[in-house]
């Protein structure tokens, strides 16, 4: 249990096939010196063996009551454990609730904006975006989709494909 040290950096082969091998797991909460590059997965479960890499959960994200991000924990290596905290790699293993931010920065929308979360070069960012033209949240700061948006009276929201990703689409009112 190498918890609430004052340690600064991880030994690879603790953890690693190449190591030793006789750490099953390895506790390294409460070293806030202690900040290590992190992997993400393609997907939503973790590989089961084989990965020589620190890599965070895409599933199981918590936020602490109050706080604008959600964090998630390692995955479970192929042959130790790792325990960490989010100050291992905030960027990597937190997300902005709602709002706009990478990581642990976070910030709320403006009035008649919703909060996309997106996939960016190995970490989740959260980009405000306005209403489409002719609608409003009437001031809710948690939307999460233009699906969200009210169209004025009269009007429908109308899906249509954005030409910068095919992938995703937005609304118009009409």
């Amino acid at each position: 249990d190498l918890s609430f040290n004052s340690l600064s950096k991880l030994n690879a082969d603790w953890y690693n096939e190449g190591g030793s091998r006789m750490i099953t797991l390895l506790n390294v909460k409460g070293n806030p010196e202690l900040q290590r590059a992190v992997g993400t997965i393609v997907g939503d479960v973790c590989p089961n063996a084989g990965t020589e890499k620190l890599l965070a959960s895409s599933t199981g994200f918590v936020a602490k009551t109050g706080s604008l991000f959600e964090c998630t924990s390692l995955c479970a290596g192929a042959y130790a454990r790792v325990l960490s905290d989010s100050s291992f790699n905030t960027t990597i293993l937190c997300r902005c609730r709602s709002g706009q931010g990478i990581g642990i920065e976070c910030a709320d929308c403006p009035n008649d904006a919703f909060s996309e979360l997106k996939f960016v070069d190995g970490r989740y960012e959260r980009h405000c975006h306005e209403c489409p033209l002719f609608s409003t949240f009437r001031g809710d700061r948690s939307a999460q989709s233009y699906r969200d948006c009210q169209c004025e009276v009269g009007r429908y929201m109308a899906e249509i494909q954005r030409d910068e990703d095919i992938n995703a689409s937005d609304g118009r009112c009409v």
